[in-house]
């Protein structure tokens, strides 16, 4: 990714301790200057600031010098407000205060002014958050909405995530989502609404004579910041009240 100038904005699912490696080539001059922040619970601290051929760390202490064209390759742990630091695979330094113990984190800041870099960022988090989807109540073949709710469940109070994109594949039925999930934001014990709406096409083959209903089967894909969740869904639907 390039970033001549201004800000881009790379999100992750919370965590409160996590590991990166990201590899910086600065493409031009000296002259500019270009900042790594790291941000969460509302505010951003800056991990790193290049200005003029020098590096700063997150206490504005001077730590390298570096090159036009030269690449630098960061890496770092960040656990329980401590930050510990290396670059080019060499510690500089182990242990120093980033934040406070509760502080949290979910996404990096990489901004550029008067020149132009090159990032690759990898995070590593502590663990993924926790889900289920679940659809409730009496649906009917009619064509009604069908309403059900994407849950956090995770156990750690930081561990929320961020939906960018959602999708639908029903191989037989005429039904695909239809609610805006994009920028959804789920805390965990906190839920979205997921709409399936029906498209007046597609056939109902698979019906159950135990019970008198048809079974809606398919596929929901949800784009978080943390990869695609892949979620196999099984509906009843009724074909009356």
């Amino acid at each position: 990714m390039t970033l001549s100038s201004g800000n881009i904005f790379r999100s992750f699912a919370e965590q409160s301790s996590f590991s990166f490696n990201c590899y910086y080539l600065f493409k031009d001059n000296l002259n500019g200057s270009s900042s790594i922040y790291v941000s969460g619970d509302g505010s951003s601290r800056a991990l790193f600031s290049f200005v003029s051929g020098r590096v700063f760390d997150c206490h504005g202490r001077f730590v390298r010098s570096y090159s036009p064209f030269e690449a630098l390759e960061l890496s770092g742990d960040v656990c329980s407000g401590n930050f510990g630091y290396y670059i080019n695979n060499v510690p500089i330094c182990l242990s120093s205060e980033l934040s406070s113990n509760s502080s949290s984190f979910d996404s990096f800041i990489f901004s550029t002014s008067g020149c132009s870099v090159d990032f690759l960022l990898n995070i590593f988090g502590q663990s993924k958050p926790l889900y289920e989807l679940e659809f409730l109540g009496n649906n009917i073949i009619s064509g009604s909405q069908i309403t059900g709710l994407l849950k956090n469940i995770s156990h750690d109070s930081f561990q929320s995530f961020k939906i960018f994109s959602a999708s639908s594949f029903f191989p037989t039925y005429g039904y695909s989502i239809s609610s805006n999930m994009s920028g959804v934001k789920i805390k965990p014990g906190d839920s979205a609404e997921v709409v399936l709406s029906f498209l007046d096409r597609g056939e109902f083959s698979e019906y159950s004579t135990s019970d008198g209903t048809f079974a809606l089967n398919g596929d929901l894909t949800f784009n978080t910041n943390f990869g695609a969740i892949n979620i196999p869904v099984g509906i009843k639907l009724n074909s009356s009240t």
